[in-house]
């Protein structure tokens, strides 16, 4: 394997975790679930974790091309190549 390259530049992409995301969007989800706990004390719906944050914009989701044409002579795309 010490001579196996990738055939494609494409990473996914780099973040350290997830939590800050999570973070943010639990807190908005309590904070609409008590406005809506205020306003209506009869019937309570909880409010949908979907339309309040989009688990697809976090930090860690996706993939990236890297232009070789752009970083192929540098030393940190040609040791990122090698897999």
């Amino acid at each position: 394997m010490s001579r196996s390259k990738r055939k494609n530049p494409i990473w996914g992409n780099a973040a350290v975790s997830e939590k800050k995301d999570k973070r943010f969007a639990n807190r908005k989800f309590r904070h609409q679930a008590k406005q809506k706990l205020m306003r209506d004390e009869e019937e309570f719906i909880e409010p949908d974790m979907n339309i309040i944050s989009n688990i697809w914009s976090h930090a860690k989701d996706g993939k990236s091309y890297i232009s070789p044409t752009e970083y192929g002579e540098k030393e940190w795309f040609k040791k990122a190549m090698r897999k």
